[in-house]
């Protein structure tokens, strides 16, 4: 998750989608986007080029959602 903030602070028209739903056996309420949310504002980031996709539950709905997302 650090990673991006990196690329962000270089490159001015960096933006990053953040997909993670909650794919948990025992919900807790609080999906891994959300919780990306949270660390990203915290480091500073720009949320106006972060997208957050919250629903994906398993890797291949974080591919799905996020090839919706880019068209």
């Amino acid at each position: 998750m650090t990673v991006p903030i990196a690329l962000m602070r270089k490159f001015q028209n960096f933006e990053l989608i953040f997909s993670g739903g909650e794919g948990r056996l025992v919900p807790t309420c609080t999906t891994e986007a959300e919780l990306a949310k949270i660390f990203y504002e915290e480091q500073g980031v720009d949320m106006k080029r972060v997208t957050l996709e919250s629903k994906a539950r398993t890797t291949r709905e974080n591919a799905i959602r996020v090839d919706a997302l880019l068209g």
